[in-house]
């Protein structure tokens, strides 16, 4: 999970019927220095309503197979950059900030696109956490999305 607000539809069988994607409950979209910010949560409601109502017979429900194929495999940096994340949370907790800056820094620098690690470390300096969130949202290529499209047939596209 890269970033937030994030769902994942767990069954009562405690399987995975939909891997970690956006969820808000209502449609946002925002401009923010010439990007757009949107999500398309009334259709992420839409679906987990049907998915309430209707279990493994909705339509949004995923096989194993298709979470599979949604699921990225981890690589090593991933896994690393997990283990810096952590190291820094320890050495945090231990007062020992120097160290903490250094180990969250190396997570960001290894998976760039978690959103979440770069919180952590901005959640310290409340006063300059929109700065830096301007600053790295205004860096997105403009193919990278910050909430990704979510992959809901046959909701209407806004």
């Amino acid at each position: 999970m890269v970033n937030v607000p994030t769902g994942v539809w767990i069954d009562e069988n405690g399987m995975i019927v939909r891997p970690n994607e956006t969820a808000y409950s209502k449609d946002t979209k925002l401009s923010l220095g010439g990007k757009v910010l949107e999500s398309r949560g009334s259709d992420y409601v839409a679906a987990l309503r049907d998915w309430v109502a209707k279990g493994s017979e909705s339509e949004y429900a995923m096989s194993p197979e298709e979470v599979a194929a949604k699921v990225a495999p981890r690589t090593s940096d991933d896994a690393m950059a997990e283990a810096h994340f952590q190291l820094g949370n320890y050495f945090h907790q231990q007062d020992n900030a120097a160290k903490a800056d250094t180990h969250w820094a190396k997570a960001q620098e290894l998976r760039p696109e978690s959103w979440n690690y770069h919180r952590q470390d901005w959640s310290f300096t409340p006063k300059e956490a929109g700065g830096h969130w301007m600053k790295k949202f205004q860096s997105m290529e403009d193919d990278e999305e910050y909430y990704p499209t979510l992959d809901l047939p046959n909701l209407t596209e806004k």
